[in-house]
């Protein structure tokens, strides 16, 4: 379960505005997580960020701790998982507990983004998707793991930046 918002078009066209938004006025990234945790509260609910970038056929992972330069990190590995879904080997996923924890994620993938495409001198032809995975859980003092792993129900947000 889940659902995806794609922004596509070409460069300079607003893709990452509409999703990030500017200034004072927030996008459907920040809008969404905003709403996300709104209904959160008082549910056992718990949320993870993940954030990579697809650039000419190669997954880097864009919260990797890895140093930089985010170019010759170790390309990650994609799975078809049975009964449809995908699962990408090796991403990181942060356990956040509020918008602002999204964002600060959000900025340190933007960064290591720009990082990788000075140094490879790409431009507009880079892929983004950022995930909010969001699932129920059990409380550890119930003797239940608290992991995405070990979640009762799981769905996943993506913002998919073309």
């Amino acid at each position: 379960r889940g659902g995806a918002v794609v922004a596509y078009g070409g460069s300079g066209s607003g893709k990452s505005h509409s999703l990030l938004g500017y200034g004072q006025e927030p996008g459907l990234i920040p809008l969404a997580t905003f709403d996300l945790f709104r209904l959160a509260k008082g549910h056992r609910l718990k949320v993870w960020c993940s954030y990579l970038e697809i650039c000419n056929e190669r997954i880097c992972d864009l919260l990797s701790p890895a140093p930089e330069p985010q170019a010759f990190q170790p390309v990650l590995e994609v799975l078809e998982l049975p009964g449809g879904g995908i699962h990408v080997l090796g991403l990181k996923e942060c356990a956040v507990q509020s918008i602002s924890e999204v964002q600060q994620l959000v900025e340190f993938g933007n960064k290591r983004r720009a990082v990788a495409a000075r140094l490879l001198g790409v431009r507009g032809r880079t892929h983004a998707v950022l995930c909010l995975h969001v699932a129920s859980v059990f409380d550890e003092s119930e003797g239940q793991s608290s992991s995405l792993a070990n979640a009762a129900e799981r769905s996943r947000l993506m913002f998919v930046d073309c």
